[in-house]
């Protein structure tokens, strides 16, 4: 099955700086053109293009998770890309569908380790495992599918514009309606083709540049991975519509307001749909370059991701807790020591600053855990769904926070930055008309400003939590809440000794920190990836080349 040298029938991979294929054994270069595709004819017919036809591929399937790699030779794996387990694989005669174009690598595998390398240096906090020299040999080159689709604009389009005059001092407003025809089509942004290669990595990787593209070979394939597009392409073909008609609408504006100074009305979403009619006529797929790295901790695995042309990095870096715990602790020694020398405040200030502080690990909490739930319910991934896999989260539930995040054009104020606001508008204000106001006074308005913000961000908190896997994580939330509470009810009770302002600062610490030790542990869910246990999951090819 694989490309053989014809002088001493090695091995050969494609060579990316060459851009030639090369042997394994004797180092000889022979272009693409040149080298005959091995013939497999046991399968059945896969496509009735004769001009797009099939190729042939090994397949191994991974025993832990149930990926399937596909490579053009009979090479064994030593571990899955996918699930990190380290297994051997079981191999079998494939046939796929070829796809039309191919995007080749341009950055070699030690390019890509000095843009990972130069990514993390900075980063304090990171497992050991990550920044080893002999771990980052595990990044593999593969290629995943995308499709690609062309889009097309039948009817002409009308719509309004405007345009505005100024004479002596007077605004006139004049409306037009404008006649246009959208001339050719529309070849959009690519789609991820892969039902669990997750869309928002592959959006993290764009652009890719689509005028490189070539036609396939599979020779391009020597020593890499190539995923199967197992995702049907009817799936994005509104995506692909809507996306057409909102760069169809863009052109026809700027191109009125340059030639006759107008301005088209802003319309909806929907009614720009409705003006401007897109309709796909053509899909195919290519298959575009990454670099994949993967790591495993227990039951949680997490990628690293280089587009294999340009280099854009997408990593999923997670804390390593004792180095970070560790340093926390010695921060705060030296802070407590420093303040303790050097700073005098009363007790009260001092519970003023605690009630703060957890109010901001409370509103950081939030945003982590909104974060999680849209990753754990794949909200931007419509993919994972083809092969009816299932999440916690409803559909409509999905759809609806799709729509307020994708075309919400104008986001509201929460109720806690508002209180926020207006509790700096009032300090503010205390300040210039010089009011005087007691110690116990202001402790008791900062804290309950403090409960009213902290409760918000955990309520909302909670809320995203009821669609995540990990409960345990709620405790981390309630215990940061309860501390700031304490806070107000010991303002509120307004004792006499300071030994109990000191308790509620403890308290207030102490749920900053274990706030802050859930926040830690949730981010390394955000960044980390429950281990696939998908058995219809098809991908990549081992030991790539430099």
């Amino acid at each position: 099955m694989a490309f053989k040298c014809p002088n001493c029938a090695g091995n050969l991979y494609y060579n990316i700086t060459e851009k030639e294929l090369q042997c394994e054994y004797c180092d000889s270069l022979f272009p693409l053109a040149k080298i005959p595709v091995p013939e497999f004819n046991e399968g059945p017919d896969l496509t009735n293009d004769p001009a797009q036809g099939n190729m042939p591929l090994v397949s191994f399937i991974c025993k832990s998770c149930g990926a399937e790699l596909l490579s053009p030779d009979e090479s064994m794996l030593s571990y899955c890309s996918y699930c990190g387990s380290e297994a051997i694989l079981e191999a079998k005669l494939t046939e796929e569908i070829k796809p039309k174009y191919i995007l080749p690598f341009q950055q070699t595998k030690e390019q890509c380790k000095n843009i990972y390398r130069k990514r993390t240096e900075k980063m304090f906090f990171l497992p050991k495992d990550l920044k080893d020299s002999e771990y980052l040999e595990r990044f593999r080159g593969t290629y995943i599918p995308y499709w690609m689709y062309k889009v097309d604009f039948p009817e002409p389009v009308t719509f309004e514009a405007k345009k505005k005059t100024t004479k002596n001092k007077q605004i006139t407003e004049t409306t037009y309606e404008v006649e246009a025809k959208v001339d050719g089509s529309f070849e959009g942004v690519p789609y991820d083709a892969s039902s669990c290669f997750d869309d928002t990595i592959s959006d993290m990787l764009m652009p890719f540049d689509k005028k490189k593209l070539k036609d396939f070979h599979p020779g391009y394939l020597a020593g890499f991975y190539a995923d199967r597009a197992d995702v049907p392409a009817e799936k994005y073909h509104v995506d692909a519509e809507n996306r057409a008609t909102q760069n169809a609408f863009d052109a026809l504006s700027l191109s009125v307001r340059k030639s006759d100074k107008l301005d088209a009305t802003i319309i909806s979403k929907s009614e720009k749909k409705t003006l401007i009619k897109s309709e796909v006529i053509d899909n195919f797929t290519a298959l575009f370059p990454i670099w994949f790295l993967t790591w495993r901790n227990k039951k949680r695995v997490a990628y690293a991701i280089v587009n294999g042309q340009n280099g854009r990095i997408s990593c999923d870096l997670p804390v390593d807790m004792k180095s970070y715990s560790l340093s926390t602790i010695v921060t705060a020694a030296i802070l407590f020591v420093l303040l303790t020398l050097f700073v005098s405040m009363t007790a009260r200030t001092a519970l003023m600053i605690c009630s703060v502080l957890t109010v901001v690990a409370l509103g950081l909490f939030k945003g982590e855990a909104r974060e999680i739930r849209d990753r754990e319910n794949h909200i931007f991934d419509k993919g994972y769904f083809v092969k009816g896999r299932e999440v916690k989260m409803k559909e409509k539930k999905r759809e609806k926070i799709r729509e307020k995040k994708l075309f919400k054009s104008k986001k509201t104020l929460s109720t806690a930055v508002i209180m926020g606001g207006a509790f700096g508008a009032y300090v503010v204000w205390l300040f210039f008309n010089d009011v005087d106001i007691s110690p116990s006074q202001k402790l008791l308005f900062v804290t309950f400003t403090c409960v009213i913000i902290g409760t918000i961000f955990a309520i909302q908190a909670r809320s995203s939590l009821r669609y995540v896997r990990e409960k345990s994580i709620r405790l981390f939330n309630f215990v940061a809440w309860a501390a700031v509470a304490a806070s107000f009810f010991i303002a509120a009770w307004d004792p006499v000794s300071d030994i109990y302002y000191y308790f509620g600062c403890l308290a207030c610490g102490l749920g900053a920190a274990i706030g802050s030790i859930g926040l830690i542990k949730y981010y390394n869910l955000l960044t980390t990836r429950q281990i696939p246990t998908f058995f219809d999951r098809e991908g990549g090819r081992d030991n790539a080349k430099e």
